[in-house]
């Protein structure tokens, strides 16, 4: 199967990607809530696509995680996702993102300061975090442009990640998701559909989670 026919698929009907009352979603927003590991991350990032005029989690720095780096003068800034927003968490001795603070999904739209910028973030994780080791290992990836087709949970906004392997793999090993198989589509509806099934605009974060 191509992977225009399994983009197909998953818009199908079969796959529903129902609307959640009052609230106006595009389909790759409903996407990307579908990757979010469970009701909390759920809650933070379709409260997010509604109260803010970007309707994006890293423009309005609404998620969970800890802000580690985020100068003024630094058009990029750092966090550490929390622990169930990584599943490899085990896996993995370090994990950063590094967001771009313009919102764009382009990197050949990088400005030259914004590059030397990111060249700052690297230095300070190597600084501050021993990441770079010649002794050790890793990868940098940048998802960009629509979750359809980077398996990405933000869709639409430039964002790198650092990752550094701990040595400790599970069963299928440890490897960067680009774009998803079927089995992945269907876990990312299923998931949707449970979530968005009990939210309502309005509710508490507590009362979300309750229901």
């Amino acid at each position: 199967m191509s992977g225009e026919e399994i983009v197909q698929s998953a818009l199908h009907e079969e796959f529903n990607w129902p609307d959640i009352a009052d609230l106006t979603l595009t389909l790759e927003q409903k996407i990307a809530l579908g990757r979010c590991s469970n009701k909390s991350a759920f809650y933070d990032m379709v409260e997010s696509m509604h109260r803010h005029e970007k309707n994006c989690v890293f423009c309005s720095m609404q998620f969970r995680g800890e802000l580690i780096f985020n100068l003024p003068l630094n058009s990029w800034y750092i966090f550490v996702p929390p622990s169930d927003f990584n599943r490899h968490e085990s896996e993995l001795r370090l994990k950063f993102v590094m967001v771009l603070k313009r919102h764009i999904d382009d990197p050949s739209e990088l400005r030259i300061q914004e590059a030397v910028d990111q060249l700052e973030c690297y230095q300070f994780l190597k600084k501050q975090y021993g990441c770079f080791s010649p002794e050790s290992g890793g990868m940098t990836y940048t998802r960009f442009g629509s979750p359809v087709w980077n398996a990405g949970t933000v869709g639409r906004h430039l964002h790198t990640n650092i990752d550094v392997p701990s040595g400790v793999v599970g069963e299928k090993g440890l490897r960067v998701p680009i774009y998803k198989e079927r089995e992945g589509w269907e876990k990312d509806n299923t998931r949707y559909r449970h979530f968005a099934a009990t939210y309502k605009i309005g509710m508490t974060k507590e009362e979300y989670l309750e229901s």
